[in-house]
């Protein structure tokens, strides 16, 4: 992934989901069990709204090389974005725990440079500015 003319700034507070899907770290059991899901979904004639939406949002992660990347999500206005990102840009999120933020009346305002590939999907191209400042932590339980 590398920066072009598609890329952007957004800003939005990190989101956090507590029950969230992702390949980032999985074991190949998972992966190659998750792979089998999405050909069983593509075979399907008459998928749903859903299905389709899996197997596409599945195709751009693969043809973009980040089926195992980290993402974060990101709030915008009232838009939840899922954002990937590289195994060093994920660093400073790491450490970023939401019982801390919610505990001091927190959230993380980020400004970020990003490649649309889909709307509300990105690829973090750059962190522009993360900052813990006051206010409301958005949680999805």
């Amino acid at each position: 992934m590398s920066c072009s003319e598609k890329d952007t700034l957004i800003a939005g507070d990190l989101y956090f989901k507590l029950i969230d899907f992702s390949l980032y770290n999985a074991e190949e059991e998972a992966i190659t069990k998750y792979e089998q899901i999405i050909d069983s979904l593509r075979a399907i004639k008459m998928p749903t709204t859903k299905e389709s939406y899996m197997v596409r949002h599945h195709d751009i992660l693969k043809r973009n090389k980040l089926l195992l990347s980290p993402h974060i999500l990101v709030k915008i206005d009232e838009e939840i974005n899922r954002v990937y990102l590289s195994v060093e840009n994920y660093e400073p999120f790491k450490a970023i725990r939401y019982v801390d933020l919610l505990k001091e009346g927190r959230k993380v305002s980020l400004v970020l440079r990003v490649k649309e590939l889909e709307k509300n999907l990105y690829y973090l191209d750059e962190i522009e500015e993360l900052e813990i400042v006051k206010g409301e932590t958005f949680v999805d339980k």
